[in-house]
């Protein structure tokens, strides 16, 4: 363990509120694709947060967490590979729901959404394309928090931590920082719909 480790750190309870957004995210925009009471132009912005806040979030991890716990955890070789198989499933089922087209929904009154067998189709589509990601995220947030959790722990000071979480924010896209720039905030935001999903 580094010896400039807080023992009192935040970095777990942090970590634990940015994976539970991440899959309240997800969990959330399968729940709106057939609610016609949810608009198109929100449906559209969740689909986009859902995958650019996972793709930044991820890069900005590999970039100042794992390479840093590569360099003094040799012993964590495996886990990093056995993630990196995980989340390039995750980012082949980002890519499918990303490329889903839309337009046959975008311009449409949220009454109207599934008034067409295209509409229809494409919100099929979509449904199956959200229930993947939300299947591969949970196994590599799953796999990620029985195997790094611990070495960030152990090997994050909390001076890396607090670049991490300056780099996550200060680099956001702009469709993710009305949510993740403030992940403190959301600590308590769970609706019943959230609270029933926790076992999907």
């Amino acid at each position: 363990m580094n010896a400039n480790v807080d023992p009192d750190s935040r970095i777990i309870p942090d970590m634990q509120l940015i994976h539970e957004t991440h899959r309240m995210s997800a969990r959330l925009l399968i729940h709106a694709i057939p609610r016609p009471a949810i608009s198109p132009k929100a449906l559209i912005q969740l689909r986009e947060f859902v995958v650019v806040s996972l793709r930044h979030h991820h890069e900005t991890e590999v970039g100042l967490l794992w390479l840093h716990i590569m360099t003094v955890a040799p012993g964590a070789a495996n886990a990093f590979a056995q993630l990196n198989r995980d989340y390039e499933r995750l980012d082949a089922a980002l890519a499918r729901l990303a490329d889903i087209e839309l337009a046959c929904i975008a311009t449409t009154t949220p009454s109207r959404r599934s008034s067409t067998s295209e509409a229809r189709n494409t919100l099929r589509v979509l449904c199956e394309a959200a229930t993947a990601v939300r299947d591969s995220l949970y196994t590599y947030l799953g796999h990620q928090e029985a195997s790094l959790f611990p070495l960030f722990q152990g090997f994050v000071t909390r001076y890396q931590w607090e670049e991490f979480l300056n780099g996550l924010t200060e680099s956001i896209p702009p469709i993710s920082g009305h949510v993740m720039g403030f992940p403190r905030w959301i600590s308590s935001a769970r609706s019943p719909i959230d609270a029933k999903a926790d076992g999907t």
